[in-house]
């Protein structure tokens, strides 16, 4: 895993910068794959953590499109169906990951 970027509770907008972790994917050969994750703790319904992880899957893998044009970048979200944490409200489940397969 390249970068993992943690959010408040209910919101899928980070204001954290990944211009590290843009200039990190660069170093990685074209045709690797980018693959952007979304993830939540437990709080709200199911239906709502799908889409909330699924919002915030995809508005970080479309800024790292945006910002690399070339690459192929894909994205999911889980909703809590990977936590890292089982005790629930944790915010370390409040997430989004990139990672690289090359």
């Amino acid at each position: 895993m390249l970068q993992t970027l943690y959010y408040e509770n209910d919101k899928y907008l980070n204001k954290i910068r990944i211009d590290k972790t843009i200039e990190a994917l660069k170093q990685y050969p074209p045709d690797a794959a980018i693959i952007v994750t979304g993830h939540t703790d437990k709080e709200g319904s199911e239906q709502h953590n799908w889409e909330l992880s699924e919002l915030r899957a995809k508005a970080i893998g479309e800024y790292v499109q945006r910002q690399l044009p070339d690459r192929k970048v894909s994205y999911k979200g889980y909703g809590y169906s990977r936590p890292i944490e089982l005790v629930s409200p944790s915010p370390i489940n409040r997430r989004v990951e990139i990672s690289v397969i090359d």
